[in-house]
C-alpha cells in the first residue's frame, strides 16, 4: 500500500527543485489510494481542512502537505465554477504541476514596452489569515504575450517564481493536478488586469468544511 503522507515528508527531507520532487511523488501515482489514505485519517482531513479553500480564479486548492522545503497541493477545476476569465498573474515560488485529468493551456507573458495595457498590482498574505490577501496598485504596464502552452492528462507544466502567466481550462472535461511549490523566492506576487478600481481590495477565500472535502475527493475519482 502506498503511504502517500511518507512520501511527501521524504521528498521534502530530500528537496532539490520542484520538478525532481513531483517525479518522486508521482512514480506509480495513484489517485485512488491517494483519497482513501486522506479520508480515512482524521488527523489529516482537519489540516487540509484548515489550509483549503476556493479559490477567486475559480478552483479548490487543497493543501495536502507542508514541509520546511515544499507544499503539495491538489488543484481541482470543476466544470460549473471555472473562472471564464483568470486573472493573469506570477507566483512568489517556483512550481511544477502534475496533470491528473483533464487539460489546459498555459499563457505566457512579458511586461514589455509594447503589448496591451495592464493595470499591475503586487499582493500580499495577511498576517491574521494568510488564505487572504490584499492588492496594492504599482503603475499602468504593457503586457505581450509570448507563447501559449498546451498540457494534456499526464504532462508536467513547471515555471519559476515571478513567471507571468495565465491558465486557460479546457471547458468539457474536469481538470485535476498535483502542485508542488517550493518556498518563497520573492516578497510578494504580481497580478495584471483591465481593473483599475482595485487598490486595497481584500481578496478573502473560503475554507472548506471535512464534509467538502471529502465530497470533492470522492468526485473527481
Amino acid at each position: 500500500m502506498i503511504f502517500y503522507k511518507n512520501i511527501f515528508e521524504i521528498a521534502d527531507n530530500n528537496f532539490i527543485t520542484t520538478i525532481e520532487s513531483l517525479e518522486f511523488i508521482i512514480k506509480d501515482f495513484n489517485l485512488e489510494e491517494l483519497v482513501k489514505e486522506i479520508t480515512n485519517d482524521s488527523e489529516w482531513l482537519r489540516f487540509i481542512c484548515k489550509k483549503s479553500y476556493s479559490h477567486s480564479n475559480g478552483f479548490d486548492k487543497l493543501t495536502l502537505f507542508r514541509g520546511s522545503n515544499l507544499r503539495v497541493r491538489l488543484h481541482i477545476y470543476w466544470l460549473d465554477n471555472k473562472n471564464k476569465n483568470p486573472n493573469i498573474h506570477d507566483h512568489r515560488w517556483n512550481f511544477s504541476s502534475f496533470i491528473i485529468k483533464g487539460s489546459y493551456k498555459s499563457e505566457i507573458y512579458e511586461i514589455s514596452d509594447v503589448g496591451t495595457d495592464k493595470f499591475l498590482y503586487h499582493y500580499y498574505s495577511q498576517a491574521s489569515n494568510k488564505q487572504n490577501y490584499e492588492l496594492d496598485f504599482i503603475k499602468k504596464v504593457k503586457l505581450a504575450h509570448i507563447e501559449t502552452k498546451e498540457y494534456a492528462e499526464n504532462d508536467i507544466n513547471t515555471g519559476k517564481a515571478g513567471e507571468i502567466h495565465r491558465i486557460i481550462l479546457n471547458d468539457e472535461k474536469l481538470t485535476v493536478s498535483l502542485f508542488i511549490t517550493s518556498n518563497y523566492e520573492n516578497n510578494y506576487a504580481r497580478v495584471l488586469t483591465n481593473d483599475a478600481k482595485l487598490k486595497g481590495e481584500k481578496l478573502n477565500s473560503n475554507n472548506l468544511t471535512k464534509k467538502e472535502v471529502i465530497k470533492k475527493l470522492k468526485s473527481i475519482l
